[in-house]
Parts: C-alpha cells; structure tokens; sequence
C-alpha cells in the first residue's frame, strides 16, 4: 500500500543559512549522513541530558542554599544546550535523536560534583564545529561547579 503523505523537497541552501544561524558555524558540506560528526553530537546530546538531570538532584541535596540557586541554574543551562545540540543534530542529519531517560544517583555530594567539574573539563576540550561556544559554556559550568565545591567543602 503506497503512502499519500508528501514529503517535500529540502532547500539546501535554506538548511544552510538556518543550520550556520543556529549553530553560529557554515554547514557541512552534506546534511546527510555526516558520520563522525552526528555520533559525537548523539554523546553531546546524551550527555546533556545525563548533566541537566544530575545538576537537578544535586540541587534537592542542596536544597536552601546559593549551591541550590546555582545548581538549578546549571540545570536550565544543560536543557537549553541539549535544545542547540538536537537542532544542530537535526539539521546536520535530517532526523531527531531521542534522549534517554536519565536516572542519576549522586550518594555522596561532594564526589558527584567533582565527577562532574571533570566532565565539563573533559567537554571543553571537545573540537565541535557546530558550536563553537560548547567551551566557554563547559567552563563557565565548571567555574560554577568550582564555587559549589568550595563552599560546599568550607
């Protein structure tokens, strides 16, 4: 049985102007397909969303404190980065990336806050051309994080 849906012809040179708007970067010179780059994007996105809901239990552990301001802050921003990724994933690849559900577990504070100041370190480093601010965010995260440590320790 044929299907009625239409599906219609992709401008490539309007995908390009929205794909360099979003991400801040030109296309690749395919849309389709881009391999190396869409697998590290899916981690990104993954990653994201692992991040967001961690920063959102660590803040219920810190619950009255700046440290929860903070957290939830860090939270928000992991959300809205994970929104850029799938737009960049999507107009890279022409498809969305569904996100797992996560389930953090954080049993002691102090260790969670640093495995996760070492994943913002380790994300900064990344080489990722659709966002080219990925590291100045990672490291405002972990500058954050820093500040939580600290105050947490002392």
């Amino acid at each position: 049985m044929e299907s009625s849906q239409h599906i219609p012809e992709v401008d490539a040179r309007g995908m390009s102007r929205v794909y360099a708007r979003v991400t801040e970067s030109p296309a690749p010179s395919t849309l389709r397909g881009a391999g190396e780059e869409a697998e590290l994007l899916r981690s990104l996105i993954d990653g994201a969303a692992d991040s967001s809901a961690m920063y959102a239990l660590l803040a219920l552990k810190t619950r009255g404190t700046a440290s929860e301001r903070e957290l939830r802050a860090l939270s928000r921003r992991e959300r809205e980065l994970e929104r850029r990724l799938q737009t960049a994933y999507y107009l890279l690849t022409g498809d969305t990336h569904p996100v797992r559900e996560a389930h953090p577990s954080a049993p002691y504070l102090l260790r969670a806050l640093r495995d996760q100041y070492g994943r913002e370190l380790e994300r900064s480093r990344l080489p990722l051309p659709p966002l080219p601010d990925l590291a100045a965010h990672s490291l405002k995260n972990a500058d954050t994080l820093r500040s939580v440590i600290a105050r947490t320790l002392y």
